[in-house]
């Protein structure tokens, strides 16, 4: 089972996290909010995952719901992972190691049942409070939830 965790960490997750928040996260940001900068990420990592579809066969046999639930769950994701960027200072290990058990825990075929709904949900959960948290500070003019950690100066 270390192994396969391994795997899935250090092949499938670093391969996606070097891409999407070591280099398109960090310009969107250039350009945009950091709650923006995941939302744009989010359909693009939709349409990276839906080869999937045709593969792994849990996915084959989903509904149109399912696939509505698995772009919110991805989206949610893409917050909780700028977050993590963000507030590690840029961490790629953070967000790869982060994105890996997530993926052997959840969101592998062998991940199934009560755990990976468990997981998947409280993914979402942790989404949702940060987009609200973000929302909040922006309207009472306070420094981003998701944006990078004030550096206090010495």
């Amino acid at each position: 089972m270390v192994g396969v965790a391994l795997l899935i960490t250090f092949v499938g997750s670093l391969g996606e996290e070097t891409g999407w928040r070591g280099f398109a996260l960090p310009r969107l940001q250039r350009r945009f909010s950091a709650l923006t900068a995941s939302l744009i990420l989010a359909p693009l990592w939709f349409l990276w995952h839906l080869p999937q579809f045709f593969v792994v066969a849990t996915y084959r046999d989903f509904g149109p719901a399912s696939y509505v639930g698995m772009f919110l769950g991805l989206a949610a994701g893409a917050v909780v992972l700028t977050w993590l960027y963000n507030r590690s200072g840029g961490s790629i290990l953070l967000v790869v190691v982060w994105h890996g058990v997530y993926n052997t825990v959840g969101g592998t075929q062998a991940a199934e049942g009560a755990l990976a709904a468990v997981i998947s949900t409280l993914v979402t959960v942790h989404g949702i409070v940060l987009v609200v948290l973000e929302l909040l500070a922006r309207k009472r003019g306070r420094p981003s939830i998701l944006g990078p950690a004030a550096v206090e100066a010495a």
